[in-house]
């Protein structure tokens, strides 16, 4: 099973379902790392039946997914990080060369096809991604 993170939109992907997640409001203990550094809580994301959070390493910056059942750890995950600079890559994998020219030509104000941008619109909320919230990611 591969984990996920969308980093600036705070979207967590388990087995190609995005969950929206809050941020931690406190650097708060998030268990120890592998390297031996401390991880700190950084996002925590709901489901109907689990709690998750994701923590990050102090030392070597790598991300975790404890996964709870109530107060019971139900499984750890390592996770991938997706930042900003590597989200076209991200988008390359979910979309066509047509659809991700398009997306790109509409958030940069010039001429695209528009089915292929509704195409490419389509995929991403069938993955609970906005175009809005991509294009708000290429604006910072």
């Amino acid at each position: 099973m591969s984990v996920t993170l969308i980093e600036p939109l705070i979207k967590l992907i388990i087995e190609n379902k995005i969950y929206d997640g809050k941020k931690a409001n406190k650097k708060y203990f998030g268990g120890f790392c592998k390297c031996g550094g401390i991880m700190y809580q950084k996002f925590w994301f709901e489901t109907k039946y689990l709690s998750m959070l994701v923590s990050e390493c102090e030392k070597c910056w790598r991300h975790e997914l404890l996964s709870f059942n109530g107060t019971e750890l139900a499984w750890r995950k390592d996770v991938k990080v997706i930042n900003k600079s590597n989200f076209v890559n991200f988008l390359k994998d979910k979309l066509n060369d047509s659809e991700l020219k398009a997306l790109i030509a509409s958030i940069s104000g010039t001429e695209y096809n528009n089915e292929h941008f509704n195409s490419a619109k389509k995929k991403l909320e069938n993955i609970n991604l906005s175009i809005e919230e991509v294009k708000a990611l290429f604006s910072v």
